[in-house]
């Protein structure tokens, strides 16, 4: 037997040269001839067409680049691969080539390009076409207080709009006064994050209204009630103010432009920032005197459905006035004597401001014993309505007579011892008022030795006790011991 190998050859493209050995493995080697001829082959290139075809796509348009990074290869023997690069993209609505850029026929880890002679490369399309996602357009619901301007519409919702676009739209409808009314999309683009107007790009857009509400422009009307002390007149008058309860100037107070005053009430003009003038007229303020006044006003804006309006501060309270009337002033005091006191002749005092024409008399009076009378008055009103202008204070004076000292003094008297009873029935009187009189009752008395008061009642009959203070002086009766006694001789010492 004769196992025979066979040794050269290869895959590419080129000339190849194969030889080859034996070994006799049986048999005689004497029984054969054996002749190594060798043979000479090539491998030449493959002009069979390869077709390398590149990847199609499409899709809605979302402003992204629509690409295809794939291949197909037809043609190609074996198991030989291909690596290719493919490029191309389309980002707007409309179609665009992906080609095969570059590519590379590989047999295992060798690149075997060169050994085929018809390579062809096909494009794919890329198709973007337009996006049908149902988009609706709703201009955004909005609302204001009354400010005399108009409200119109100023942003849209857009539902359902991819990520990346915007859409900018003007508005049909607006609202000025209270009330409300649809707002609706008059024109629309949308566009992409380039600011570039796609809008045709969209066809599923639907469009939808919203609406526009105007509130109530609330002001308040403070009336200019006050509190105040009756003065006779009606004073400062009513200044009436304004106050917005709601919108831009919230809380804010402003004065009249224009104000008319007259008694029992007031004219006043208000420029409003919503380009309107608000006049009120204020009533009710019927008199001066002191009282409670309920104001009311009437106010033009109170029948424009764009406002609403209140009043406040609609209270006028006249306090009455305060006044004291006193007769201290013409106080008199004097001390007993029997004379009458009579009043001063000038009127009490009226302390604080008097605004009418009131009288005040005083009473006549008199007084002649030790004592006190009040120094009392009378107020004349004009009317009982003007007395209730006035809270009065009475402060009463006097006429005060004090009591006159007396004294009455009882006289000393002394003897010596006889068994008879001393006494001494006379007396010193200071201070009786003249034509007056007063009876002494002499009760002292001293027989035995020794000595005594000598005691004295007073008996009022001819003056009044209450109109003397009296101090009544005791003297002494004393009665002497004979023995105690030194005779004295007649002509003698």
């Amino acid at each position: 037997m004769i196992t025979v190998h066979i040794d050269g050859g290869g895959t590419d493209v080129g000339p190849y040269t194969l030889s080859c050995s034996y070994e006799l493995t049986s048999g005689n080697s004497g029984n054969f001839n054996i002749y190594d001829a060798g043979k000479n082959f090539e491998i030449v290139k493959n002009d069979s067409p390869v077709t390398l075809t590149a990847d199609s796509a499409s899709k809605p348009y979302d402003g992204t680049a629509l690409t295809a990074s794939g291949f197909t290869v037809s043609g190609l023997p074996g198991t030989l691969t291909v690596n290719a690069t493919v490029t191309g993209s389309q980002t707007y609505v409309g179609e665009g080539v992906s080609a095969i850029a570059d590519y590379t026929i590989m047999n295992g880890g060798n690149n075997v390009t060169g050994n085929f002679t018809e390579i062809i490369t096909v494009n794919g399309t890329l198709t973007v076409t337009e996006n049908g996602t149902s988009i609706t357009l709703t201009p955004k619901s909005c609302s204001k207080v009354y400010d005399g301007t108009p409200l119109n519409g100023s942003e849209v919702i857009a539902e359902g709009l991819p990520g990346g676009f915007s859409v900018s739209a003007t508005f049909d409808g607006s609202q000025t006064a209270y009330g409300s009314s649809n707002v609706t999309i008059a024109g629309y683009t949308v566009l992409n994050a380039s600011s570039e107007d796609v809008t045709g790009y969209f066809t599923g857009v639907t469009t939808a209204s919203g609406t526009l509400s105007v509130d109530k422009l609330q002001i308040e009307l403070d009336l200019g009630g006050t509190t105040r002390q009756y003065n006779g007149s009606y004073g400062d008058g009513l200044t009436p103010k304004l106050k917005y309860l709601n919108g831009d100037y919230t809380n804010t107070v402003i004065s009249p432009s224009s104000l008319n005053q007259y008694p029992g009430g007031c004219n006043a003009s208000f420029s409003l920032y919503t380009g309107d003038t608000a006049t009120l007229t204020v009533s009710g303020y019927t008199s001066y005197d002191a009282d409670t006044y309920t104001l009311s006003g009437s106010c033009n804006l109170s029948r424009n459905p764009s406002y609403s309006v209140s009043t406040t501060n609609n209270k006028v309270v006249i306090t009455p006035a305060p006044i004291t009337v006193s007769s201290v002033s013409i106080s008199e005091t004097k001390t007993y004597d029997g004379i009458p006191l009579p009043e001063n002749t000038n009127q009490p005092d009226i302390i604080g401001t008097v605004y009418d024409q009131i009288e005040v008399y005083k009473l006549s009076d008199q007084i002649t014993d030790a004592g006190e009378k009040t120094l009392k008055f009378t107020i004349e009103w004009p009317d009982d309505k003007t007395s209730g202008n006035y809270t009065v204070t009475e402060e009463y004076g006097t006429l005060k007579i004090t009591k006159a000292a007396l004294k009455i003094t009882s006289k000393d008297g002394e003897k010596v011892y006889d068994g008879e009873p001393l006494v001494k029935h006379e007396c010193d009187i200071e201070g009786m008022v003249e034509g007056e009189s007063v009876t002494i009752s002499y009760t002292g008395s001293q027989t035995e030795i020794g000595y005594s008061p000598n005691y004295f009642d007073v008996i009022w009959d001819h003056a009044s006790k209450g109109n003397y203070e009296l101090t009544q002086v005791f003297g002494t009766l004393n009665v002497l011991d004979p023995d105690d006694v030194v005779p004295i001789s007649e002509g003698g010492t």
